[in-house]
């Protein structure tokens, strides 16, 4: 029969102790990278809001403006590969991550005083009678621009934009003894990216001065890739060790192209990320 002494089972006991306690340091470890370090994610919305000018030129050199139509609701899709890295001193999270996503908006323009596409409101003759809407090729009136010159437009303009961002996450991990599990998963953070779109325009629609001839510009049939940046901030919440969910706003600011300069849109996104 073996025999054991005090000190040897206790040098055994005090063994199988510390590789528990190493395997569970271990564990929590690698549970603590998850919240951080390389990530990939989906996201979607919509823009609430776009500005800018537009003008076109015509071949004899005159060059018209247009006054845009206030659209919202466009389409925002896509995907972003990211890193970050957590701060040892500080509770912050800096980050870096590639991001590629499709835009749909609708660009509409008119000449000032005409309403997109030739359609005219007149006013109710007395007060209770309805308001008439007469759709026309073009106003009453004369116009200084060309036959074949634009009253107005609507296009839809397509875009895939390529960016590199870069972000500051608030890390509100560290205070969880103060503050709790749930305000803890919160990561507050904003940040700023730049790049490239590739643009191009279809369906559009116009409406010449005079109806018979075609319109006399192309700058419709553009195929662009103009310089591109954007500001984001935003809210995300870790839902387990692995996948969080985030709430953005995003304002995004384009090169000019064609007809337009200084187009700016702003959107509100949604997303999933998943940590690996």
């Amino acid at each position: 029969m073996l025999k054991f002494s005090l000190p040897v089972l206790m040098a055994l006991l005090c063994s199988v102790a510390s590789a528990d306690e190493a395997n569970l340091k271990e564990t929590l470890d690698a549970k603590a990278k998850k919240k951080y370090g390389p990530y990939v994610g989906f996201f979607g919305g919509s823009s609430q809001s776009q500005s800018m000018g537009l003008s076109i030129t015509y071949p004899d050199g005159r060059t018209f403006q247009y006054a845009p139509g206030d659209e919202s609701g466009n389409a925002i899709a896509g995907f972003e590969v990211g890193y970050q890295w957590r701060q040892k001193r500080l509770p912050l999270e800096l980050g870096l991550e590639f991001e590629a996503f499709f835009m749909n908006s609708e660009v509409r323009g008119a000449l000032p005083g005409q309403t997109p596409l030739g359609v005219t409101t007149i006013p109710p003759a007395f007060p209770g009678a309805p308001a008439t809407t007469v759709v026309e090729p073009y106003a009453p009136g004369p116009l200084d621009i060309p036959a074949d010159g634009l009253i107005s437009f609507r296009t839809d303009l397509n875009a895939v934009l390529f960016m590199l961002n870069g972000s500051v996450t608030l890390d509100l991990r560290r205070y969880r003894a103060r503050i709790g599990p749930y305000l803890s998963n919160i990561r507050p953070y904003l940040g700023y990216g730049i790049g490239g779109a590739q643009l191009w325009f279809r369906n559009t629609e116009t409406v010449t001065k005079d109806p018979t001839k075609q319109a006399s510009v192309s700058v419709f049939e553009m195929d662009e890739f103009v310089f591109a940046r954007q500001f984001f901030a935003g809210v995300e919440y870790n839902v387990n060790d692995r996948f969080s969910v985030y709430g953005e706003y995003r304002k995004l600011e384009l090169e000019d192209f064609g007809p337009a300069s200084n187009f700016e849109t702003e959107s509100w996104m949604a997303g999933l990320r998943m940590r690996y």
